[in-house]
């Protein structure tokens, strides 16, 4: 069942990447991240207990809130400089960092298996963006390490959810994280503020919200709550291979033999990565 959860999360944030393109024809990026999340927050409000408000002060749940905000400011921006794919390359790189500091922070080693199904996962990545690489074009610079940096932020806010789940339960964590989100992300609003243009900038703002927000980080945060912080990571890179699947049925664009195998080799590192947890 905990794997569900992640399997869940994973489907409903697929569904942002046609959105948010879709989107961004209507409402720039910083607005658009802001008020998705402003939107979710009033989702939650009713499971936010006042006399738990202290916690939102704790130093942890200020460094998740701005690990969060920090990963979407990134990861909007980034995407404006560089392709979708190279985009989505980059981010998922989390899965890479997340051994490598779980092994700093708690001295965490892992087995042949984990290795195996991180190099799979990796592998399997590139050959579903392969197209994206082709040339190296220093136009795509900035893009990239914008990107980069939102997958450090994901890596470092994975972790210290983690922490924290062990604490408190999912669905008011998920309150807390999205009020805090919203806080450190309302600076972002006045660099560049504009309502969305008409209902389709609306709708990709509550769709975001909704779907992508309110039920995906519950689900989530439920999931990793039950199951190791690799094995969590591993489980959202479904979100690219359903973000392809969608692309291809509902925007036509073309599912390669390599991409086909970029799919199997990430299924395999999943399924590996969950026998290890």
């Amino acid at each position: 069942m905990r794997y569900l959860y992640l399997f869940f999360a994973s489907f409903l944030w697929s569904t942002s990447f046609p959105v948010v393109k879709w989107g961004l024809s209507y409402i720039d990026p910083l607005p658009f991240v802001f008020f998705r999340f402003l939107l979710a927050l009033l989702f939650y409000l009713p499971f936010i207990k006042i006399r738990n408000l202290k916690k939102i002060f704790n130093r942890d749940f200020i460094l998740v809130g701005i690990f969060s905000a920090g990963g979407y400011v990134f990861q909007f921006t980034g995407q404006k400089y560089t392709l979708a794919g190279r985009a989505s390359l980059f981010i998922n790189m989390y899965v890479l960092w997340i051994p490598f500091l779980l092994y700093f922070l708690k001295k965490q080693k892992f087995k042949k298996t984990g290795i195996l199904a991180l190099i799979l996962s990796l592998a399997g990545l590139f050959f579903l963006f392969y197209r994206n690489f082709g040339t190296f074009e220093i136009n795509y610079l900035k893009g990239d390490f914008l990107t980069l940096l939102s997958s450090f932020s994901w890596t470092f806010y994975i972790i210290f959810a983690k922490k924290l789940l062990e604490k408190i339960n999912p669905l008011e964590f998920s309150a807390i994280v999205i009020f805090l989100t919203t806080i450190f992300l309302f600076p972002f609003l006045f660099i560049d503020f504009k309502l969305p243009h008409n209902f389709q900038g609306y709708y990709g703002v509550f769709h975001l919200a909704f779907f992508c927000t309110f039920l995906a980080y519950f689900l989530y945060h439920l999931g990793l709550s039950k199951t190791h912080e690799f094995t969590s990571s591993l489980f959202l890179l479904l979100e690219v291979l359903f973000a392809v699947i969608l692309s291809f049925i509902f925007l036509n664009e073309k599912f390669t033999v390599i991409q086909i195998t970029g799919s199997i080799l990430i299924l395999s590192g999943i399924f590996l990565g969950a026998k290890e947890d």
